[in-house]
């Protein structure tokens, strides 16, 4: 018998949103995070809120 494949790639809208209430972090927190980390500071909560 064959083990299962490994799953697809998750889409990043999901996984960024499964992330984020595991952690219970905000969408604001989020986009707080993704800016300091890119050293982009226009990143809002609402384009998170499009992700997902």
């Amino acid at each position: 018998m064959t083990p299962p494949p490994p799953p697809g790639p998750q889409l990043l809208g999901p996984l960024l949103a499964q992330l984020r209430l595991a952690r219970g972090w905000s969408q604001l927190r989020v986009a707080a995070e993704l800016c300091a980390a890119s050293g982009v500071p226009t990143l809002s909560r609402h384009e998170v809120s499009k992700l997902a």
